[in-house]
């Protein structure tokens, strides 16, 4: 099912002139988008605020 949907997602991607990158989903939800600081949190924190780089963003947002 997963396999599928990145299959999709793949062709999707493709057919928009975008390329898609495989990662290790393992504490991706942990490193900043802006600068790519680690920024360690628990699961009831509902906000990424980055010490590094400032950045602040609603964690449903910055999944």
């Amino acid at each position: 099912m997963i396999l599928c949907r990145l299959s999709i997602l793949t062709v999707k991607a493709e057919n928009a002139g975008q390329k898609t990158i495989g990662v290790n989903p393992k504490n991706t939800s942990q490193d900043c988008s802006n600068c790519g600081e680690k920024v360690p949190k628990e699961l009831n924190i509902r906000t990424h605020f980055c010490l590094h780089c400032g950045m602040v963003i609603d964690c449903d947002l910055f999944a």
